[in-house]
């Protein structure tokens, strides 16, 4: 492993505006490859949320996980 691949690994991001971008395409990635197109989209805040109204069986399911 190269001293570049080791400090892309070590990076944090510190806040700083500039940094954003590459926060936003780190985190895409990393969502990307824990939960495939579904971690990408939840990042983007592109899933739709769940009601109640769209299915009954979703108000159980959720009172039997809490």
């Amino acid at each position: 492993m190269s001293k570049e691949e080791e400090s892309s690994k070590e990076w944090k991001y510190n806040g700083d505006e500039e940094e954003w971008d590459t926060f936003d395409r780190r985190m895409i990635r990393y969502m990307r490859k824990k939960y495939d197109i579904f971690g990408e989209r939840l990042w983007l805040g592109q899933v739709n949320p769940i009601h109640d109204d769209m299915d009954p069986m979703i108000s159980w399911i959720i009172a039997k996980m809490c």
